[in-house]
């Protein structure tokens, strides 16, 4: 158990260190939030929608989500720097195991992006006064979307095993599965083909759970129903979550790493 702490507490030391880094995932989201609700706020379809109280959650919820996949970069960088390159030899050497030293590593990088999504949210309710429902489930379900894409970077890297490589496949699935989800202004009107394309993507299920707990009656979220309960979309985030868990265990067996 001590082990496992003190892993925990120098990863998010090493986390918390690269401030250039850490400003541009704190700093960036919350200025994209302000600036997407300034935009649209005068709009004549924000007005018919009912005004920036309708698009404000919206939109916060789609870049927070957003940028929860993009921390799952992190994860994939601890794999680089420690069992790819001078670090490797010296984790050896520990009595630690991989698996303890991944898990807390995991852990750490999943605190860190709540504690970005919880500032994120923090900024949001005081400017725009959105609110979120029930906070704790809120959070329950950032917790797992953070997982998820700290699997999926894993995956991404242990395919590749090469840094650069991950950072750009890792974008271009962030990207997709945004624009797939409707994050990036394809809403449509949710027919046949568009369910079919964006239920199975990682930000749909977890932009639409967060929608549902969430004040569901503005009309603008009817843009975003895909006709599934709460229960269904919880479950297919969490089955997705569990599926890449074992790619990455996989994996990681293979490259020698996990």
């Amino acid at each position: 158990m001590r082990e496992s702490t003190l892993i925990l507490q120098t990863t998010l030391k090493r986390l918390f260190r690269d401030k250039i880094s850490y400003l541009s995932m704190l700093l960036l989201p919350m200025a994209i939030i302000i600036v997407n609700i300034m935009m649209v706020e005068n709009s004549q379809a924000a007005q018919q929608l009912g005004g920036v109280a309708a698009f404000a959650p919206v939109i916060a919820i789609l870049i927070i989500v957003m940028f929860q996949y993009f921390g799952g970069e992190y994860m994939a960088i601890f794999l680089e720097q420690d069992f790819s390159q001078a670090r490797k030899w010296r984790l050896a050497s520990l009595p630690v195991s991989k698996n303890n030293f991944i898990f807390s590593s995991i852990i750490a990088s999943v605190i860190f992006s709540l504690i970005q999504s919880l500032l994120m949210m923090i900024v949001a309710t005081f400017v725009y006064d959105i609110t979120w429902g029930n906070v704790f489930v809120q959070f329950g379900i950032m917790i797992i979307t953070s997982i998820l894409a700290q699997f999926i970077w894993m995956t991404i890297y242990l395919i590749t095993l090469d840094k650069k490589k991950t950072s750009t496949f890792g974008m271009v699935f962030v990207f997709a599965t945004t624009f797939m989800g409707g994050g990036l202004g394809w809403y449509g009107g949710m027919g046949f083909f568009q369910r079919v394309l964006q239920i199975p993507t990682p930000f749909y299920l977890s932009t639409r759970l967060m929608f549902n707990v969430a004040d569901t009656s503005m009309p603008l979220f009817d843009h975003f129903n895909s006709g599934l309960s709460f229960t269904a979309l919880f479950f297919l985030l969490v089955a997705m979550t569990i599926v890449m868990g074992g790619v990455v265990a996989v994996l990681g067996k293979r490259r020698e790493v996990v």
